[in-house]
């Protein structure tokens, strides 16, 4: 039946048999006409490093700015696709996080860029939840991400340590070069993944401290790919799109 629906759940504590609290939570449901209309999708939120239930969670250090580049289309060429993003890291106070988005000029494909350099007053052992939204205008995707800002995080214990550049040529043929540089010794792992998110080259490397240009061969068919680095922990540390053009 096409319409507006609601479902209500309520959540009771009880304690001794006596209840203590009750917190109720709606979600709502909106019945459309069958329609050919694509869905637009974030096409490489795989790259965000996950939760031992597989779900996005990010940690970072206070005084760490960290950012995530996320790439949105619709299969429907005419489509306008649009991204926004909210979540409680928006409304601090202090040292709250943005988020904007730009065309990238293929076709109605996006890139949004959530940006956040939390404080030390932010440190806490709940994670903050951010949800990125992508729409063109009749559906709505949402993608939920887990942030912990916290110390205990050997991944950037230094987060002054390494300063990736952006990679080139890029489009690429057969191999891309990746400047970067660290102030002292570093274990990170390159790794190429396709649109769909499978991963299809990864290169483990123990860099020294100074500059360093890592040129990277592959074998791969044209097409939009996505080279993420993370640490030794698998967490990431950069993402970069990568055109390969045969």
């Amino acid at each position: 039946m096409v319409g507006n629906f609601v479902a209500s759940i309520t959540i009771r504590e009880y304690r001794n048999g006596m209840l203590i609290g009750a917190i109720n939570r709606d979600m709502q449901f909106v019945v459309v006409l069958d329609t050919n209309n694509s869905t637009p999708q974030i096409s490489n939120m795989q790259t965000l490093p996950t939760n031992n239930l597989g779900y996005p969670y990010v940690k970072i250090a206070p005084g760490q700015n960290y950012q995530v580049h996320l790439l949105a289309s619709d299969a429907d060429i005419n489509d306008v696709v649009s991204m926004g993003s909210f979540g409680e890291s928006f409304g601090l106070p202090s040292a709250a996080s943005t988020f904007s988005y730009i065309s990238t000029g293929n076709g109605n494909e996006i890139e949004g860029t959530f940006s956040w350099t939390p404080d030390i007053s932010q440190v806490r052992v709940n994670p903050y939840i951010v949800v990125f939204r992508t729409s063109d205008n009749f559906f709505y995707y949402d993608e939920t991400v887990q942030i912990e800002v916290t110390y205990n995080t050997t991944d950037y214990e230094d987060f002054g340590v390494l300063n990736i550049h952006n990679i080139y040529p890029n489009p690429a043929n057969t191999n891309f070069t990746l400047p970067l540089s660290l102030t002292k010794k570093k274990d990170i792992e390159i790794s190429i993944y396709n649109i769909l998110g499978v991963k299809v080259s990864s290169e483990k490397l123990n860099l020294s401290s100074g500059n360093h240009m890592i040129v990277k061969k592959f074998d791969l068919q044209s097409g939009q790919y996505f080279v993420n680095i993370t640490d030794k922990n698998g967490l990431t540390i950069a993402t970069k799109k990568l055109l390969v053009v045969k």
